[in-house]
This record gives C-alpha cells, sequence and structure tokens, in this order.
C-alpha cells in the first residue's frame, strides 16, 4: 500500500491514505461479474476505534457497542451475494 506523506493533500481528501487501495477494488468489484436482474442496495456500518478515521466517522449513541462506525453503501447482486460497487460516507 502506498503512503504519502503531503499533509495538504488530507485536508482535501479525507481518505489520502488509503485511496490507492480504495480505487484498485473500485476496478475490480463487479468487473468479472454478470451482475442479475434482482440488485440490492443496503447501508452497512462497520466499528471503529481509530483515530486517524475521526473525520469519517458517524456517532450512534443508540447503538450498545460500536458506537463510532463507518458507513458505507453497497450495492449487491443477490444471486451471487457479491458486492458490485462500494460508496464510503464521509
Amino acid at each position: 500500500m502506498k503512503h504519502y506523506g503531503n499533509q495538504n493533500v488530507g485536508k482535501q481528501d479525507t481518505l489520502y491514505k488509503i485511496r490507492f487501495f480504495l480505487n484498485t477494488i473500485k476496478e475490480l468489484f463487479g468487473k468479472y461479474l454478470e451482475p442479475g436482474t434482482d440488485l440490492s442496495l443496503d447501508e452497512t456500518c462497520v466499528a471503529i476505534r481509530s483515530l486517524w478515521a475521526r473525520a469519517m466517522t458517524f456517532y450512534n449513541p443508540m447503538k450498545p457497542k460500536g458506537k463510532h462506525h463507518l458507513k458505507f453503501y453497497t450495492l449487491c447482486d443477490m444471486d451471487s451475494w457479491c458486492a458490485l460497487v462500494v460508496k464510503m460516507c464521509h
């Protein structure tokens, strides 16, 4: 994974440390899969405790555990259970 030490980039793009990884995944998701007619758009939450991701986390006080989390929207094929598109909210 490539890390860039330019601190000015992080002010415009909160995902600059993992942008290379996310772009690679975006290119590969759905590239080798023929989607069916049944698709599902889902909101996915992943619990996180990282300090560097504070600009991207959401807080939900109603959850018993994992109150801080990352939020993703995924477009999934219901026949193969594969994610075709993943979009991170931040």
